[in-house]
């Protein structure tokens, strides 16, 4: 017998089974994108890099590309992907300006629950997030 040492899934339907498995009528399930969610993260995360100490060509980099990510998030058909690129130079700007490091967990927070709520398209924060 193998075991397997699961430490985390992420899925609209997971399926562990330790024999066989019958599935009468299929799997059925459904992901949801929480534009009104994420809007409102990007609204805290905002309030959090206007507190931040940085220089102010970081804070306006970063923030400049946070509104091109709202913008795209209140269109009705929101591209994620486009928003997860935004914020991920955003996170950028921050990182290289020694923000992310310096500025206390409350701005890596808000990256990781907006990385969270983009879900595959915040992969790539996810990895900047991970090196901090």
């Amino acid at each position: 017998m193998t075991t397997f040492n699961i430490q985390s899934q992420s899925a609209g339907s997971i399926q562990n089974v330790g024999n066989d498995m019958t599935v009468n009528g299929g799997l059925h399930s459904a992901a949801t994108f929480d534009a009104a969610g994420l809007q409102a993260a990007l609204m805290q995360f905002a309030e959090e890099l206007n507190e931040a100490d940085m220089a102010p060509e970081h804070r306006f980099a970063a923030l400049s590309n946070l509104a091109h990510a709202s913008v795209e998030t209140a269109r009705p058909e929101p591209d994620r992907q486009s928003i997860g690129a935004r914020i991920t130079k955003a996170a950028e700007v921050l990182r290289d300006a020694g923000a992310l490091a310096s500025g206390g967990s409350a701005l890596v927070q808000s990256l990781c629950r907006i990385a969270e709520l983009l879900g595959p398209a915040g992969h790539a924060l996810t990895g900047l997030l991970a090196v901090v």
